[in-house]
């Protein structure tokens, strides 16, 4: 088993928290280079593909503010982040317009990015963008996730999936799979079940990219299809 010490020091796991769209409230734009810079569009690609690598959200986040500074476009920030569906927890247009919106950090504000989801000839926009989460499941489906009294959020994502986070830094590989398998026993193919099923696979991703070996998930359930009247 690793130790939690090497577990933090890992600059190259990754999170699958959404959680790029951790609108923490923090400027960490700060060590972003000039759009112009003749290295962006690469650059762009590797912090994005970077920060869906990272665990901690804090990381994942400096280092998509930094791409979002780095990209030349909106389109070339969006094209990198549709190439990790699971990263962010929601859609590349809400979380781009988030981070244009909420940020106060004037290069991260004046970037081609936020520039074009934001003109500055158009007055503040009222709308509140919803806040949803986005989890995969053990089968493999995507579900939407919103905070309600029984599934808190912090910040953007289910306090769950943090905690996720927390005890595998603090636990290590054996916390890891025993968060793993509370939240296996809970599902059962039910809708009901569905969040449940997106923790497990959760702690179960976060295994993977970690290095602890925890086994793999065997379900035995059908899922219960939703039925739309």
């Amino acid at each position: 088993m690793r130790s939690p010490s090497a577990l933090s020091s890992d600059r190259h796991r990754q999170s699958w928290l959404g959680a790029a769209a951790i609108a923490v409230g923090l400027n960490l734009a700060s060590a972003a280079c000039s759009p112009d810079d003749e290295s962006a569009e690469s650059s762009c690609g590797e912090l994005v593909s970077d920060a869906a690598r990272a665990v901690e959200p804090a990381e994942e986040l400096r280092l998509l503010d930094e791409g979002l500074t780095r990209c030349g476009s909106y389109e070339a920030f969006a094209t990198e982040l549709e190439r990790y569906p699971g990263a962010l927890g929601y859609s590349v247009e809400a979380f781009i317009e988030r981070r244009c919106t909420v940020n106060t950090f004037a290069e991260l504000r004046e970037s081609p990015t936020c520039l074009t989801a934001n003109p500055p000839t158009t007055p503040p926009s009222t709308t509140i963008v919803e806040l949803v989460f986005v989890g995969t499941t053990v089968d493999g489906r995507l579900v939407e996730m919103r905070p309600t009294p029984a599934m808190p959020f912090i910040d953007d994502v289910p306090a769950e999936i943090q905690r996720t986070v927390d005890i595998v830094l603090a636990d290590g590989c054996d916390g890891l799979r025993a968060q793993r398998d509370r939240w296996i026993a809970a599902v059962d193919g039910s809708a009901s079940s569905d969040a449940a099923s997106v923790f497990a696979q959760h702690a179960q991703n976060v295994a993977t990219f970690t290095g602890c070996d925890i086994g793999t998930i065997e379900v035995s359930f059908v899922t219960v299809p939703t039925v739309t009247p």
